[in-house]
This record gives structure tokens, sequence and C-alpha cells, in this order.
């Protein structure tokens, strides 16, 4: 699991991480052998108790969600955060003083701590002091940051039940009977839904794992873990409820109830915890990452198990970061949708023996751009009106405008680019074409690999002579990555001299949320997965390549990895018979 970089130390993010909460009094000797889990359904048939609007498209692990959201709220911080709490704020307050800021959560850790045993059995346990930390950040950190960027009024309270004929927040009717222990609202809208099980519910700790063959002693949470490092991260919400429906209907209870708790309450974020370890869930829209929830089909990203002592984040900073950044916050978890779903369907269509496409997709279209890549010499998509065909790769750098079509032959509702001028160094006014009636047509052939900032994919011109080029498509925004993939374009025009660079034919922008921005690269061969694919002399040149760009052009690569040096020909087309003294030509990609 990718670990979060820890903040800067004089940063309001390292303050907040400087305060989590400590042991939690529930002690593993103080935990029943065998809990009475009561997850009784409402009916035996799900079909029955669950709309079609409670089952999401897909049901996903993601180990990285806890760590990527907490990086986007310090990344928040550090953009907004006002510079006087460094001197007057009550966030530096001595904790030893009872009226500060600090004074209060330290007391609430401390008598969260020291909570009193008696009721463990019968599941009962005083949240209070956690939700009260976790409202009282929120109300802290409002008071350093600007007006228009401020969560407003945060409190905490206990979910009623929503009963079966109540209508949800469309005004549809619920089949299924659900409670909350908890959730947390900002200005009357519920931001999340709170479930605080039995203190066994993620029973028992990683020391004490159950042997597959025997898990009668293993939690519900854990339980819904096992679904899936048994069945993979990424499972339909069919596969899901007819799984553990059959298989193990107290986890098919615990999710089914939380889901139709927020999208009855159209509340996008869900936490199940027991006095030692949370699960995070997030509801991320199909169609639009900023829809309501419950007006259209989404998915659900859930978390592994992360303990509620965890100082990196802490639990209750990281419920409070989820009434900041909202928009950014959905299309962080949109994309992370995207990539772990393509990243699946890769996987499977290695496994299955196809170089290019999934087989057999698991009830669910790809949400990515790979879709079903057309065979070698097999006629293309047909010709969208107005466009043209890539011939040789000459016209990548002189047509205005072009349409991205995918590897089935669809396209984005807007699949229209257009060339942006890279400074300093550009085409010439001749070159450049201003037939704005015949755009080149990009046709993706194959996914190459995912980024943080980009999905790259392989595209092949149709000529007599067939020729690789490179698509890379943005993931972020439009505003964000579009300056990103025009400062890389640019850098690489200054390095337009060089053979040890992968060029750049244009850098394009469209209107289209799929593909904001688009650079057109060339293909330079297969990347490295370690430095011991490369000879003695081929590492040399890389060393010497990498000073010539630090001396002579005062460019700093800033990711040098085995990632991002290619070779051609790639190491997969190496054979023992091949020429020991053979040439390769070794290239930096991705710079910025």
């Amino acid at each position: 699991m990718q670990r979060t970089p820890l903040p800067h130390p004089n940063s309001l993010a390292s303050l907040l991480c400087s305060w989590h909460l400590t042991d939690s009094p529930v002690k593993d000797e103080s935990r029943p052998i065998k809990p009475p889990f009561n997850y009784a359904l409402d009916a035996e048939d799900f079909d029955l108790v669950l709309r079609k609007k409670d089952v999401p498209r897909s049901i996903i692990l993601d180990l990285d969600l806890v760590s990527s959201t907490w990086a986007s709220f310090t990344s928040f911080l550090k953009r907004n955060a006002l510079p006087s709490y460094y001197t007057d704020s009550s966030l530096l307050s001595s904790p030893d003083v009872p009226s500060t800021f600090l004074g209060r959560i330290w007391d609430w850790r401390k008598s969260w701590q020291k909570e009193l045993v008696p009721n463990y059995s019968d599941g009962v346990f005083n949240w209070t002091y956690v939700r009260e930390i976790t409202v009282e950040w929120v109300t802290a950190l409002d008071l350093v940051l600007p007006e228009g960027v401020r969560a407003g009024q945060a409190a905490q309270g206990v979910g009623p039940a929503v009963g079966k004929r109540q209508a949800d927040a469309q005004g549809d009717e619920v089949l299924y009977r659900t409670r909350t222990d908890g959730v947390f609202y900002r200005q009357n809208s519920v931001v999340v839904v709170v479930d605080n099980e039995h203190p066994h519910a993620s029973w028992p700790p990683e020391s004490r794992c159950a042997s597959p063959e025997d898990k009668s002693e293993d939690g519900v949470y854990r339980r819904l873990i096992y679904c899936f490092l048994d069945k993979g991260t990424v499972l339909t919400g069919r596969e899901f409820f007819d799984l553990t429906v059959q298989w193990d209907k107290d986890v098919f209870a615990l999710l089914s109830r939380i889901i139709v708790a927020c999208v009855s309450r159209s509340c996008r974020y869900f936490v199940l915890n027991d006095p030692l370890y949370m699960i995070l869930g997030v509801l991320v829209p199909v169609n639009n990452p900023h829809e309501e929830i419950g007006k259209g089909d989404f998915d659900v990203l859930l978390s592994p198990l992360v303990p509620l002592t965890s100082a990196t984040p802490p639990i209750p900073q990281l419920l409070a970061s989820l009434y900041y950044d909202q928009s950014m916050l959905q299309t962080l978890h949109a994309e992370r949708v995207e990539a772990l779903v393509l990243q699946h369907d890769r996987q499977a269509a290695v496994e299955s023996g196809s170089a290019h496409a999934p087989a057999e997709p698991t009830g669910r279209e790809t949400h990515g751009m790979l879709r079903q890549a057309p065979a070698r010499g097999t006629p293309r998509a047909a010709r969208l009106d107005g466009g043209q065909q890539v011939v040789d790769l000459a016209q990548l750098s002189q047509s205005s405008t072009f349409f991205l079509v995918y590897p089935d032959g669809a396209f984005p509702n807007n699949p229209l680019l257009r060339r942006v001028p890279i400074a300093p160094v550009s085409p010439s006014e001749t070159e450049i074409s201003r037939d704005e009636d015949t755009p080149l047509i990009l046709h993706i052939y194959d996914w190459i690999g995912s980024g943080a900032a980009s999905h790259v994919y392989q595209a092949l011109t149709v000529g007599p002579e067939e020729a690789w080029y490179v698509i890379k498509v943005a993931r972020r925004t439009p505003d964000n990555e579009f300056v990103s993939f025009l400062r890389e374009a640019t850098l690489l025009e200054r390095l337009a001299e060089v053979d040890w660079v992968c060029h750049v034919y244009a850098c394009l922008e469209g209107a289209d949320r799929k593909c904001p921005s688009v650079l057109l690269l060339e293909y330079g061969g297969e990347a490295i997965e370690s430095w011991d694919e490369l000879s003695r002399d081929e590492r040399l040149e890389v060393y010497r390549n990498v000073v010539t760009l630090h001396t002579q052009y005062n460019l700093l690569h800033d990711d040098l990895r085995p990632q991002n040096v290619v070779v051609d020909p790639p190491p997969s087309e190496m054979t023992p018979t091949s020429p020991e003294n053979l040439k390769r030509r070794v290239r930096l990609i991705d710079f910025v």
C-alpha cells in the first residue's frame, strides 16, 4: 500500500497529524469469542428489498483510498490555509489548558481511552468523544480558511431509521429498512453515514487471522474484505450480492444496509468501524462525478481495514477532511474508480491470453477508454464524417484538428480536439493545415499504462508502412492537467535536437470530460522494469544524457526511474539468439 508523504513539520497538515486517538480501551481479552450478530434481512430474495437504484454497478477494494483522500486534503490546506494560524490561532494553543481547542481534544481523547467496558457484549460503546473531535476539527479549521472554502456549521447526530415505504431524498419508496448509528451533518445536509459495530466486528487481530478452513471467529469486517481477496478487487454489484446472499448473509446485510442508508439520504460517504478498525466507503456516480447520489448509477469504493489509532492519517481528521474541497474529492474518487477498473480489466485480459482487451467482461462495461482492440490487419472503424485516417506520422505535426476514437470504433461525446501552439518552437504557419473540415482520426489501438495524471495508449498509422505513436490522455481536471501537458510539450520542444527523448507531435485541447487534454508523442519502445535490464554501456548512456540535460539544457527530469526509460527493440523481443552487441535505442520519457 502506498504511504502518504509526511507533510512539512511546520504545516497545518503536520499539526493535524500530531493529534490522533490513543490505544482503544477495548482489549482483545474483552472480546466475546463468537459474536452474536443480528443482521436479519427483511426478505430472503434481495431483489425484493433492494431497488435497482440501491445496487451499485461495481464494488471496488481500493488499497490507496485513504492515503489518496488524505493527500488531497493536505494539498487543499497548503493552497488555502491562512497564515494567521502560525501566530494567533487556537489550533496552536497549549493542550494542558482545558479551555483551549487542543485542551478539549486532549480531554476527549483521554476520555475515549478510559471508556469502561461493562456492556461490550451488548454492542454498547460511547462514540461521542470520537465524533465530537471530528466536529471540533471542522469548526477550528474554518477559522483559518478563507470564507469561500469553509465547510460551514458541522454537527453530529444519531441517524434516524429509514423505514420501508418511506420516501428517500428523491421521493422514491425505500424497500429495505435501515438504521445508522450516527451521521455527520453540514448545514443540515448529511455528509457521512456512520455504522458502529460491536467491538469484535474486525476480529480477529492480524496476529490471529483464522485459517481459510475455519473462519468461525472471523468478524464481519474482515469477512467483507475477504470477499475481494478471494474473488478480485473489482466485483459488480450483482456479483457481490449474489455471492454474499448465499455465502455470508451477515456481509450482505452489512454492506447493503449502509448503501441503502446512503442512497436514501443522498449521502456520498460512509464509515464502518468498531473500536479498533475502520472501513471508509465512497459512492461514486458513474455518469458525472458531481451528480447527486440516488439520481443515477454509481460505483462503491471501499478502503481496507484502517486502525482507529492511525496517525497517518488520524481518523477524526480524515473524517473532517470529507467536509472540504468537495469538487476535487469527487473528481479524485471518480479517477480512482476508472484507474482500478482499467487495471482490473487489463489483468483479466492478460490472464485470458488476450494482449489487448478483456475477454468475457464481468457484467459491466469498462469504465475507461480501453474496450476491445481490433486485431492486427483487420479493417479499422468506419470513417467519421469529414475525418481522415493517419497515413504517416508527419500528418500528426501538420493537422490542426483531430478526432479521438476508441479501439471498438466508438468515440467520446465530443471527440474533436484542437492543436494548441507550443512555445518556444512550433511548426510554421505554412506547415500546419488549416483545413478544419478534415480532422485526423486518432485511433487508439492498445493501452500502455496509467500514471497519477494520465492514461497512455498506443496508436497505429494505416499507411503502407505501419508506424506506432503514443496518445497520452489527461486524467485530472482540464485546467490543471492542460497546464502540465503544455509544460511537458514545451520542454520536449526544447529537446527537439536530441535523439534520447521521445519527441512531441502535438498538444491538443478538447471539450470532452474524458479527454480534456491530449499529447501526441513519438513511440520509443517498451519501458524497462529494472535497471538490470540495461547493459553497462546503456546505463552509462542514460547517465551521460541526464548530465547533458542538467548542464546544457538546465532541465531536471524529476522522476527518473526504470519505468520512465524505454528501449527499442524492447526486452520482450530479445531472445537468447539475439546478438550480444545489438545496439538498442534508449530514451527518456515522462518528464513532467
